[in-house]
């Protein structure tokens, strides 16, 4: 069963995030020569790119499937009610940062 089968209402709020991650160590790369960490930087931009627009293509093809159901009612937030809605979580954001483990980003050194 899909959700959108037995729920009757869908907000679209365009804040919600979901990031993927691709890591390696130092000592790798230090290894690389600056071509080739220029290489790797500028493949991730373009990964990155393009699974966005798959997602967002995904997102697209996904909701209009549920608007053509005629089972559920979507509204999108305003850009004023989405910040509103957004600064409501920020006590529970805030509250499950200190309980999650926090990830440890290293940035490249080119």
């Amino acid at each position: 069963m899909k959700f959108y089968e037995v729920a009757k209402y869908l907000t679209i709020g365009n804040f919600t995030r979901i990031d993927y991650i691709v890591m390696t160590n130092v000592k790798f790369w230090d290894s690389l020569k600056p071509d080739q960490q220029k290489l790797f930087t500028e493949a991730m931009k373009q990964a990155t790119a393009y699974e966005r627009s798959l997602s967002e293509d995904l997102n697209d093809k996904s909701l209009e499937i549920m608007k053509k159901s005629g089972k559920i009612e979507a509204y999108t937030l305003t850009r004023r009610s989405g910040r509103s809605s957004s600064r409501s979580w920020r006590p529970c954001t805030s509250s499950m940062k200190t309980r999650s483990a926090r990830p440890t980003s290293i940035t490249p050194r080119a």
